[in-house]
């Protein structure tokens, strides 16, 4: 951090002991945690955040970096235009992966929420392409009132 710059505050939200409840077919010593930032916390994230974590679980869902959870029905937030959690492995080791004492490694993905363009744009065309239009017009994902990057608006 440059001198004298002051830290944006943020609040996170995080799993705690999900790698221990969904185990993938190959092998039970990799895991995953989630977790998701945001510039205004409030108690509709968390429940989103937590109902979205509780279906991962319950469906025994598996996930790595590139995949989305997305409800069946409405938006992951009431008020804002984000229909689905896509999951980014940060490159920054802002949580870095994790060697359990038993040998397990646990990794943490960023729970980022999308637009459903952006969302789109994964399914049709891989991650690659929404970085590429990230790259474009930078979003500050843990803006929650951030708009549709400028290169997916109609």
């Amino acid at each position: 951090m440059a001198q004298g710059s002051i830290p944006k505050a943020i609040h996170l939200y995080a799993t705690l002991g999900l790698h221990g409840l969904v185990h993938g077919p190959l092998s039970h010593n990799h895991g995953f945690e989630l977790y998701t930032c945001a510039a205004a916390g409030t108690d509709d994230v968390r429940l989103s955040f937590g109902l979205m974590a509780n279906y991962v679980t319950a469906e025994q869902i598996v996930l790595e970096a590139g995949h989305m959870v997305t409800p069946a029905e409405g938006r992951i937030f009431d008020g804002r235009a984000f229909r689905s959690w896509l999951m980014l492995e940060r490159v920054d080791d802002f949580i870095p992966p994790l060697r359990l004492d038993n040998g397990q490694h646990v990794v943490f993905l960023n729970a980022t929420p999308v637009f459903p363009e952006e969302a789109q744009t994964v399914k049709e065309h891989g991650l690659d392409a929404l970085f590429e239009v990230w790259d474009e017009d930078p979003p500050r994902l843990s803006d929650l009132k951030r708009e549709l990057p400028r290169p997916l608006r109609a």
